[in-house]
């Protein structure tokens, strides 16, 4: 069986950050009228097919889930 997917989970006890709640930024608008920051959620976002966020005892644990390339087997 090939695997069709990827999946990585980062915990860390920093301070709590809920990217799920972080407004998606207008990648068209001019750099000028942007808010600073945000580009790499929405990176994030746009590669990973599912994004989870969890606060559990004190910590951030995020899985992120992104498709990978299935190939013929020889």
């Amino acid at each position: 069986m090939r695997k069709t997917r990827a999946e990585e989970h980062a915990q860390d006890a920093g301070t709590p950050f809920f990217p799920l709640q972080v407004p998606h930024p207008d990648p068209e608008a001019p750099l000028e009228s942007r808010a600073k920051g945000g580009l790499g959620d929405f990176f994030v976002r746009n590669v990973m097919v599912r994004v989870e966020y969890q606060r559990e005892d004190r910590c951030s644990i995020a899985t992120l889930t992104k498709r990978t390339a299935c190939t013929a087997s020889s």
